[in-house]
């Protein structure tokens, strides 16, 4: 999402808060938000400069985060844990949390060491589609119902 596609009532905030997102193993972000959605327990919900205290369970998923000055969303990914609302500031204390751009570097260099494993090479041969075929072949008789 880049900052055009931001709604237009958290594009018109002017007043934003400080957040603090905590992992297990430390700080993970910290900054000033205009709006901030959360995974709740019971749904997803959104706080904004104001809201009223609140301390309310987490579940995995994304936090969306839209900073102060002006820019499109960062997202965070959380296992879990608790955000704390206070007058001022907001605190998420997660089990786990990772900014989506390291979440996104870990994938692409899990998917670079694939490619270059032993395993990968063996089914890039020409007998790999020979092979894949059989074995859907095969399946397809074990699951067809009457057949032995």
């Amino acid at each position: 999402m880049n900052p055009a596609d931001v709604p237009p009532i958290i594009s018109a905030t002017r007043e934003g808060f400080p957040l603090r997102v905590v992992s297990l193993a430390g700080l993970c972000w910290e900054g000033r938000v205009r709006e901030a959605s959360l995974p709740g327990a019971d749904g997803r919900f959104g706080i904004m400069a104001g809201h009223l205290p609140l301390l309310a369970p987490l579940v995995e998923g994304f936090i969306h985060l839209f900073p102060e000055p002006g820019g499109g969303p960062l997202y965070l990914h959380v296992s879990g844990g608790y955000v704390e609302v206070q007058p001022g500031e907001v605190i998420v204390l997660a089990d786990l949390a990772a900014r989506s751009d390291a979440l996104d570097a870990a994938r692409a260099d899990e998917a670079r060491q694939l490619a270059g494993s032993p395993m990968a090479a063996a089914f890039s041969d020409d007998q790999y589609p020979q092979l894949h075929a059989e074995l859907v072949a095969r399946l397809a008789r074990i699951r067809r119902p009457g057949q032995g």
